[in-house]
């Protein structure tokens, strides 16, 4: 019986564990929300923990900058969505991380990674996968396309350092 009633409360609580914080907003301006999967959006605020599976969306004319658990940092300008797939840490470091950059600009600055770590970005039309370095990713900048000047949605990113 005893065992059966801790199966049951680890059950219930097992999902909850999957989705523990991975960093949490350290700057805020203007108006950001963080939608859970499946879940309503939240207007954001200082100290908000951010968790695995969270979508975040920044307003006209606002920006946030998050920190992650290892120390990296990352800033979404206005107008972006950051969809957060997978995001695991040991302690002070990294093991993986990995964000879909929906719209609007990304900047950040990852901590040095150790070992197999990865820490990526992706984008509809490219993926910034990088060990250590600041970096900015513009997911939805028009460009003039090479055989007509007609301008088409295309990701820039640019390493920083």
């Amino acid at each position: 019986m005893k065992r059966a009633t801790l199966v049951m409360a680890l059950t219930l609580l097992m999902p909850q564990l999957a989705l523990a914080s991975i960093g949490k907003i350290a700057v805020l301006e203007g108006k950001a929300t963080r939608a859970p999967q499946g879940g309503a959006p939240v207007d954001l605020a200082v100290g908000t923990e951010i968790e695995l599976k969270d979508t975040l969306k920044v307003g006209p004319g606002g920006n946030l900058k998050l920190e992650l658990n290892d120390g990296s940092q990352i800033a979404l300008s206005e107008k972006a969505e950051l969809y957060i797939d997978d995001a695991q840490f040991d302690g002070q470091d990294c093991k993986s991380f990995l964000g879909t950059l929906k719209s609007g600009a990304l900047w950040t600055h990852v901590k040095k990674l150790l070992g197999g770590a990865k820490y990526e970005v992706k984008t509809e039309r490219a993926v910034a996968g990088v060990r250590g370095t600041i970096f900015r990713i513009d997911a939805d900048t028009l460009v003039k396309g090479a055989k007509t000047k007609a301008r088409k949605p295309a990701t820039v990113i640019r390493v920083v350092e």
